[in-house]
């Protein structure tokens, strides 16, 4: 069951939401089918947790974080889980999208080749927070608005 604090960003239908806005509601997100296509599933009611849980702050190589229970389980290449609190820096999280493998942008000429993962580049502890949870039909997995896939 997800774990997410509620600024995560889940990528939706409409654009990045955060799960405290939307207790008690559903909404269609940004999945991965097992064939590999991405597209759009209903993400069930977001329930809160009874209490505060112990959180972990996930930065990706592009800048982007989140903040997560220690449970909540990402997805490694390739489909790989693994819960927050085991992710190591350089860990490769799928994607929503990533350029085809080798290809390195020239305008970004520091950004290492693709490879068709988002790099993890550092996981610490973050205090304490309620935790929002919420189911995903068919699929069971979700995207974060900064391109990780996680369990939900």
């Amino acid at each position: 069951m997800a774990s997410l604090t509620g600024d995560a960003l889940i990528e939706a239908i409409d654009g990045p939401v955060a799960p405290a806005t939307l207790e008690g509601k559903s909404m269609p997100v940004l999945t991965r089918f097992a064939q590999g296509r991405i597209g759009f599933r209903m993400m069930g009611k977001f329930a809160k947790a009874p209490a505060p849980v112990p959180v972990l702050k996930v930065v990706f190589e592009n800048g982007m974080s989140v903040r997560v229970g220690a449970d909540q389980v990402f997805l490694k290449q390739p489909m790989t889980p693994a819960k927050a609190s085991e992710l190591q820096p350089g860990d490769g999280i799928v994607p929503s999208w990533d350029y085809r493998d080798g290809y390195r942008p020239p305008d970004l000429p520091d950004r290492r080749p693709a490879d068709g993962t988002l790099r993890v580049a550092s996981v610490a502890a973050d205090g304490e927070a309620e935790v929002w949870s919420a189911p995903v039909r068919e699929t069971g997995v979700f995207f974060l608005h900064c391109g990780a896939l996680l369990r939900a």
